[in-house]
C-alpha cells in the first residue's frame, strides 16, 4: 500500500513532471504493479484503480507494465467500484487503450454497476469514451438515464464534460442535452468561463 500511495501522490503533485524525468520513477511504478499483483501482498482493487489512474496522470508509456496492470484490472473487475472503473478508463485516454478484451470487460462491468454511480463517475466515463473516440451507443444510452436523474448533483465541470463527450461522439440524446441546459441555467453563477 505504501508503494501505491507513493505513486498516487507523485501523480497528484504539481511538480510531477520533474519526478517524471527521474529514471527511478519507472522502476517504482513497475515495482508497485508487481506488488499489487503479488497474492501474498494483499493489494486491493482500489490499489489497482489508484495505480492505473496515476499512470494515466503521468502519461506512463511502458507497455509491459501497462499490460501487467491491465491483467490485474480484469482479474479484479468484480471488486472495482464504479468510480474506480471510470478512473481506469479515464487513464486509458492518456496511456492508450488496452486490448479490446480488457476494454470491453471494463465497459461491461461499469454498465452493470451503473445504479451505484455518482455524477463524477458518469462524467469521467463519458469523457473517457469521447477521448478514446469510442462510440459505445448502449453504454452512452445507459449513462444518460442516471445522468438525467442526478443532473442537479453534477458540478459545472461534470456537466461540461458530459455535454462535450456526447457532442464529440455525435451521440444525440435530446433529453440529456435538455437536462444539461436546464441545470446549467439554474446554476449559472457556479460556472467558470472554461466550463462554458
Amino acid at each position: 500500500a505504501n508503494a501505491v500511495t507513493t505513486v498516487h501522490r507523485i501523480a497528484k503533485a504539481t511538480d510531477r513532471w520533474n519526478a517524471k524525468r527521474d529514471p527511478r520513477l519507472r522502476a517504482v511504478i513497475a515495482q508497485t504493479v508487481d506488488i499489487i499483483r503479488d497474492p501474498g501482498r494483499r493489494g486491493t482493487a482500489r490499489d489497482v484503480a489508484k495505480t492505473q489512474w496515476a499512470m494515466g496522470k503521468l502519461k506512463y508509456d511502458d507497455g509491459v507494465v501497462l499490460e501487467k496492470l491491465a491483467q490485474e484490472v480484469v482479474r479484479r473487475l468484480d471488486e472495482l467500484q464504479p468510480q474506480g472503473l471510470s478512473n481506469i478508463l479515464w487513464s486509458y485516454a492518456y496511456t492508450g487503450a488496452p486490448g479490446a478484451i480488457v476494454l470491453q470487460a471494463v465497459l461491461s462491468e461499469f454498465r452493470g454497476k451503473m445504479l451505484h454511480c455518482d455524477p463524477q463517475a458518469l462524467s469521467n466515463m463519458s469523457w473517457a469514451l469521447a477521448k478514446l473516440l469510442l462510440l459505445h451507443a448502449p453504454l452512452l444510452s445507459a449513462i444518460a438515464a442516471p445522468s438525467i436523474r442526478k443532473i442537479d448533483d453534477f458540478d459545472p465541470q461534470g456537466l461540461a464534460n458530459l455535454a462535450w463527450a456526447f457532442a464529440t461522439l455525435q451521440y444525440e440524446h435530446t433529453p440529456l442535452f435538455d437536462s444539461i441546459a436546464g441545470a446549467s441555467a439554474r446554476n449559472l453563477s457556479r460556472w467558470q468561463p472554461q466550463n462554458l
